[in-house]
């Protein structure tokens, strides 16, 4: 009796290491692709807020009153304008806004968000962009297992707000 006790008790924690062994793994191999997807969102908040940034303001600034609703990746945000009322507070070129996603997304979907700030300078005549997003494996920001992304665009050049084309020069981080 006392031997199948001890050898019963062998296999337990055997057992118990074994499982510990899996769950740390499943859980390293949940974290990787967890941050996969978070960068893949970060990426796709570069290309929605560079879409925004050189396209999509012009029209949504150009509307009375400018809209605070602005959808792209399958995603709606909510705009905060930070004191940009309208086109020619864009067109003066030292203004700010961020992107957000929308309270009603679902907490289990991915998503992203965007913040810029535009600086111009009058003796060069140029105007400088940065522009910083963040993707989110969730989008419930509250929960421990959210995993964050994050990227920098800053980009520079010629500002005349009357042409359609300027000369720009940037870089991503």
């Amino acid at each position: 009796m006392l031997f199948t006790v001890v050898v019963v008790s062998a296999i337990s924690v055997i057992t118990a290491g074994l499982t510990n062994i899996a769950y740390k793994q499943l859980t390293l191999s949940s974290l990787a692709k967890d941050s996969q997807t978070a960068t893949i969102w970060a990426d796709t908040a570069n290309e929605c807020s560079v879409f925004f940034e050189q396209v999509a303001i012009k029209h949504l600034l150009g509307q009375n009153p400018p809209t605070d609703e602005w959808t792209c990746g399958g995603i709606t945000f909510d705009i905060d304008w930070n004191g940009v009322s309208g086109l020619s507070d864009y067109e003066d070129g030292n203004y700010e806004y961020s992107l957000k996603a929308k309270d009603n997304t679902p907490a289990k979907k991915p998503c992203f968000e965007f913040r810029v700030k535009s600086i111009k300078d009058e003796e060069a005549s140029t105007k400088s962009v940065t522009i910083e997003s963040s993707g989110f494996n969730i989008c419930d920001k509250d929960n421990i297992r959210t995993v964050e992304r994050a990227y920098e665009i800053n980009y520079s050049g010629k500002y005349d707000p009357t042409s359609e084309s300027s000369e720009s020069s940037g870089s991503a981080s």
